[in-house]
């Protein structure tokens, strides 16, 4: 029987592990959560006993610096955020400034670098947030990937299979816990036809029984004549080079190697390639059969259709959406707002030069379309976008967080959860734009064609820009 450690059996299935719960880091979870509602609620009985040598404080200091590395501010008026060592900025790595600070700079809180010249409307209080979920918004199961990640990174690292790049070694993980397969492949020690040095790279391909067999399996593999060390390195030169291979074959295939091996080292048996093949052939057929009837219905419910519907009348549709460049660093917003018989109002295509993420990028863009609209001087808006995390974060706002300026169109405006093709062109047009256009007394010409088809679809009278430009008009 082969042992595996605890620790390795609690890491994640994409890790390598069976994703067993560590109650160590579980724990932490559970600290954690109730440290967070102190820290939402100033002015709870707790929070008011500061660092009292309670029990109940003795057990929450054990997951205080746990915590801290989820939490990240969200500027206000920046006077409880300090600029220099406080988490406020939005890159990933360390959320903090990493310049150093100059000499004689009085630069101390973030309301030092607003330029109150320009006016700027009353701002709400700093307040913090939880960085590992999409809504901002403390759960106990991103608070345990912090807390079991901590904890791993204290402990010191034991022997373990580790290819160059450890995120292809995720990556590779993930895709043999995927595979439909009878098994997944499992750890090996050596090879048992050769004397030469045993390797899962050799046994698995290098070896001159392997190779015979998957020769005869019909599968166009490359031959490579230096050694592997590693069955993953192998892996991934083929995911890299090589085109048009059946994976769930492979996997199959492999695995039917790995027990060959092992029926010949333990009981002095060993079958033939052909036979080999066939059987890979019988169960790599059998399992396709098997999963393509039992899986008839998508795990992810459908989602919501993309075709435009007109609002209430008297009311203004904003569509909102956002697309991630990543090569680029950098994001695109796109803004549609139209009336109940279709003619547009305004339309904005924006960049944004900051890698954010795809749902930081969505929330952006709707809070450009409620600023687009509040130019424009609209009160009753029906805001539409496809993250639905954002949508129920609008509609669910807290006055007390919320900046002023947006609780103004906020109050007047609905939160629909919708996709929209003309948008997310729109959107993905801000890669080509400096810094944004916004139009309003014409259609973009690049969306010009997917605004009469949402017209049409609908049997709304055509179109045309006399139209659109009489109804700003008289707005």
């Amino acid at each position: 029987m082969a042992w595996v450690s605890w620790e390795k059996m609690c890491q994640k299935k994409k890790d390598g592990g069976l994703g067993f719960r560590d109650l160590k880091a579980f724990n932490l979870a559970l600290l954690a959560k109730q440290e967070w509602r102190i820290i939402q609620n100033p002015d709870s009985l707790l929070h008011k006993l500061g660092n009292n040598p309670l029990y109940t404080w003795r057990s929450l200091k054990e997951s205080k610096s746990t915590i801290d590395r989820g939490l990240r501010w969200i500027k206000g008026n920046g006077r409880s955020v300090n600029v220099w060592w406080d988490r406020w900025l939005p890159t990933p790595n360390s959320f903090k400034v990493v310049s150093p600070r100059s000499q004689g700079s009085m630069v101390e809180r973030v309301e030092h670098l607003l330029d109150r010249e320009r006016g700027f409307p009353s701002l709400p209080n700093d307040s913090r947030i939880w960085l590992w979920s999409n809504n901002g918004r403390f759960n106990v199961k991103s608070m345990y990937e912090v807390a079991f990640k901590e904890l791993k990174d204290e402990k010191e690292k034991g022997e373990r299979g580790e290819c160059s790049n450890p995120s292809k070694m995720a990556d590779t993980w993930k895709s043999i816990w995927k595979l439909r397969s009878k098994r997944k492949v499992t750890e090996w020690d050596g090879c048992a036809w050769c004397g030469e040095k045993e390797t899962s790279g050799h046994v698995l391909w290098d070896c001159k029984t392997t190779a015979k067999t998957r020769k005869e399996s019909g599968q166009k593999l490359p031959s490579w004549k230096n050694s592997h060390r590693d069955f993953f390195d192998i892996y991934w030169k083929l995911r890299e080079k090589a085109k048009d291979i059946d994976w769930a074959a492979f996997a199959t295939m492999t695995w039917c190697i790995w027990n060959n091996r092992n029926l010949y080292k333990h009981e002095g048996r060993c079958k033939p390639a052909k036979v080999l093949v066939s059987e890979a052939l019988r169960y790599t057929e059998e399992y396709k059969y098997s999963n393509s009837q039992t899986i008839q219905t998508p795990r992810q419910p459908p989602r919501v259709g993309s075709q435009w519907r007109p609002p209430e009348i008297g009311w203004y549709k904003n569509n909102v959406d956002a697309v991630v460049f990543k090569e680029d660093g950098c994001c695109g917003v796109g803004v549609v707002i139209r009336n109940e018989a279709g003619c547009l109002i305004g339309a904005m295509s924006k960049k944004l030069p900051f890698p954010l993420g795809p749902m930081k990028a969505k929330a952006r863009a709707a809070e450009e379309g409620i600023l687009l609209a509040r130019d424009l001087g609209l009160s009753k808006v029906i805001v539409e976008g496809d993250a639905k995390t954002i949508m129920v974060a609008f509609t669910e706002s807290d006055p007390d967080t919320t900046p002023c300026f947006i609780q103004k169109v906020v109050e007047g405006a609905k939160f629909r959860l919708n996709c929209n093709t003309t948008v997310h062109v729109l959107a993905r047009h801000a890669c080509k734009v400096l810094d944004y256009i916004v139009w309003v007394e014409d259609t973009p010409p690049i969306i010009l064609d997917y605004i009469h088809m949402d017209v049409f679809s609908l049997g709304l009278p055509p179109i045309n820009e006399s139209s659109i430009i009489l109804t700003i008009k008289n707005f």
